[in-house]
This record gives C-alpha cells, structure tokens and sequence, in this order.
C-alpha cells in the first residue's frame, strides 16, 4: 500500500469460506494515504478454519494498521514520519457476515495516526469473536448487530462514535 489506494469500490459480492470480504491494511513503515472505499452489498458465509485470526487475518472485515505484527501495543505511540499510513473514508453498507474463523469485524488504527471516518451501515456480523476496534476518529455505526459466538460482541479502545439513528 506504500503507494497509496483511492475510490475503490466493490459491491454485489458473495464469499464463500473465504477469510475476508474486506482487508484494508496500511502498517507502520508503508506510508501513503488508502481513502475513499465503499463496500456494498456484500455478503460472506465463512465455515472453513483453514486460517484463524492471526497477524495476517484478523477480521471478516478487516482494517488493520498492525497489520503482520502477532502482537501490538494499540497505544504505543511512535513518531509520525512519511512511513506513516492513513487510512481514512471508508464506508461499509448492507453487508451479512458469518465466520467461524475469527472475528466479525476488526479495525485497528495507529494511535498516532488513528482510522478516519469509517462508517459500518446495515451490517449484520456475527463470528466466532465480536467486533474489534482501536484508535478510530469518527465511527459511524448504524444498524450494526454484532455478535460473538466466544467472547464479548462488541469491544471499543480508543475509538469516538455514535451510533446514527434511522434517517
């Protein structure tokens, strides 16, 4: 991603165990800016456990900044330099997630360069862990029903959202 993503789109998808319907990752020394990414439409039935979260799989829907690291601190902050990532305007809509594999959704960013404006509208997520998600600015979740089969639905460190209401 080093060098950078833009106005992605992709949408009217179904994927069959398979680990990810999503993966935006950007880790600390890559650099550029990944923005402007909607996906829509989706739907992902996942009953294979051929690859479990790990450092290289972390969610069905997977935004992930610590990308390829086993183990991270979410609030070690390092010095923002051009290996800095940004991964900003993303925007997830009417998606239907299964996974026996890992969790649903998982979204992490650098606290000193933390995710930006992600929305997650109309998904519905359900796997073997819940949601995930570190260091965001302005997430947006409307009609969002998390569920874990293993551990808590939903966890939040370090994130600012609202839940938006029905327009």
């Amino acid at each position: 991603m080093s060098g950078g993503v833009r106005n992605v789109r992709i949408s009217d998808c179904r994927f069959e165990d398979v680990y990810s319907i999503a993966t935006i990752k950007a880790p600390r020394g890559r650099g550029a800016v990944i923005e402007n990414v909607t996906v829509e439409d989706c739907t992902l039935t996942n009953y294979s456990l051929e690859h479990e979260d790990c450092r290289w799989f972390r969610g069905a829907i997977n935004i992930d900044q610590f990308y390829s690291h086993a183990d991270f601190d979410a609030d070690k902050v390092e010095e923002v330099d051009e290996g800095t990532s940004v991964i900003r305007n993303i925007h997830l809509k009417n998606i239907v997630l299964d996974t026996h594999a890992g969790n649903a959704v998982f979204m992490a960013g650098l606290p000193e360069s933390p995710l930006q404006n992600i929305r997650l509208e109309n998904v519905n997520a359900l796997g073997k862990y819940g949601l995930k998600a570190y260091n965001i600015k302005g997430l947006v979740l409307k009609n969002v029903p998390a569920a874990s089969r293993e551990d808590q639905d939903v966890q939040f460190h370090n994130v600012e959202y609202t839940e938006a209401g029905e327009s």
